[in-house]
């Protein structure tokens, strides 16, 4: 842009807005530092259409056209923008080969039409489109009819995934999964569908060996609609009650679930779960509202989301193979050269980051780069990993002279001897 660019240089601060739909300003804008949030107004909700980061260009239908901006720009955080006017860009357009000059305005054409259809679509019924998509999900999910019989399976109740039907809302509606929950809730409780937890258990050994119920957690859920032939029928007439909600203009998807938050800040649901239970993450955030997440997550950076804090253990407390790092490297040490190499393998398969980490470092280099290495591939058994992590907690225990492992010893030598 030569010796002028900082004249053409435009700052903003974080919220500030850059143009409004409808404005007539025929410049586009180049991203140099910040990121910048585009979006529309549509049904009287935010909806956000993309978000420009640093070196990418907004705006530039308007300079084309001349038409006035289709949306809403404005500053995420403080962000230089290098303006680029009609001039500037048509000298670059011209440029171009003819046919790629006419290539770049159908597309801009297409763009404003499609823009035009989105704006002015109507305003959907969010309860009857919840409701159309369990009986789509239900019909998808229902056995074959029998052909034997010639049976309907079409009223044939059939539970389907509640995570996975979520999931198919939100990529379908602008609805938050508030609301999904809300609807969900409100026919279990007349008594339409039925809502079912499918819960999952840790096991781990007791110091005699038998295996008991570590933890119990939710895993997913099961929606069953109950008439599943008549249930669009009852649903039309519930939504013909129910007066549409219309929030507030400014409002946005506030809500996003917890794989959206892993994606997020590049971490997995495993971990924020436990984040959650430890109270790491602030209770008020518990629901996710979109925007004050993405601040904190920023704040806190990346690396916060990639391990769990832990609390020191006492040695008596030692569950799992995930508590080995609140255990000395000597003991360590000892731990893994008493069970020997392929039980080694097994804790490690099993073990997070963190601890795999720490398992290392009580290891020669060249033991270290073949655990890494024959372990890559290794599966996790989980009633294999249980054995190990009972019998290397014992000898924790034993070597730190609490006396444990010592009387586990003497109980099983009396098992035995009592079963001869």
């Amino acid at each position: 842009m030569g010796d002028s660019t900082q004249e053409k240089t435009k700052s903003f601060n974080k919220g500030q807005m850059i143009f409004r739909e409808g404005q007539l300003n025929p410049v586009a804008y180049m991203v140099k530092k910040g990121t910048v949030s585009i979006y529309r107004v549509v049904n009287n909700r935010k909806v956000i259409v993309g978000r420009m980061l640093p070196g990418q260009i907004f705006g530039e239908s308007a300079v084309i056209t001349g038409a006035p901006f289709h949306a809403n720009a404005v500053a995420d955080d403080f962000v230089d923008l290098l303006v680029i006017d009609q001039t500037t860009l048509k000298t670059l357009l011209l440029k171009c080969p003819g046919p790629m000059q006419r290539i770049v305005r159908y597309l801009m054409d297409r763009i404003s039409v499609l823009e035009r259809a989105v704006h002015e679509q109507p305003a959907p019924n969010s309860f009857l489109s919840i409701c159309q998509i369990l009986e789509l999900t239900h019909k998808a999910t229902r056995p074959p009819a029998p052909a034997a019989k010639g049976g309907d399976s079409a009223n044939v109740p059939v539970p389907f995934s509640y995570v996975d039907f979520c999931r198919n809302v939100r990529n379908v509606l602008l609805v938050s999964q508030l609301e999904i929950d809300e609807v969900l809730e409100r026919l279990q409780r007349l008594g339409v569908m039925t809502i079912s937890e499918i819960k999952s258990a840790t096991y781990r050994k007791d110091v005699l060996g038998n295996m008991n119920v570590s933890s119990e957690y939710v895993q997913d859920k099961h929606l069953t609609l109950k008439e599943p032939a008549s249930f669009m029928t009852v649903a039309r007439n519930l939504s013909m009650e129910l007066p549409e909600k219309t929030p507030p203009c400014t409002s946005e998807l506030d809500f996003i679930d917890m794989q959206g938050l892993a994606e997020m800040v590049k971490s997995t649901p495993e971990i924020l779960y436990k984040k959650l239970a430890q109270h790491e993450i602030p209770q008020n955030l518990f629901f996710f509202p979109a925007d004050a997440l993405r601040e904190w997550a920023q704040v806190k950076g990346e690396d916060f989301f990639q391990r769990v804090k832990r609390k020191r253990l006492n040695i008596d407390e030692l569950e799992s193979v995930d508590d080995l790092v609140f255990v000395d490297n000597n003991t360590l040490r000892d731990v893994f050269q008493k069970i020997g190499f392929h039980k080694v393998l097994v804790l490690y398969a099993g073990a997070q980051e963190e601890t795999r980490t720490k398992m290392l470092g009580c290891m020669s280099g060249k033991i270290a780069a073949m655990v890494k290495e024959e372990s890559a591939d290794r599966a996790v058994d989980d009633m294999e990993l249980a054995d190990v992590e009972a019998e290397a907690i014992a000898l924790v225990r034993e070597l730190k002279g609490d006396g444990k492992g010592a009387a586990k010893e003497e109980r099983n030598a009396d098992a035995k001897e009592a079963g001869k």
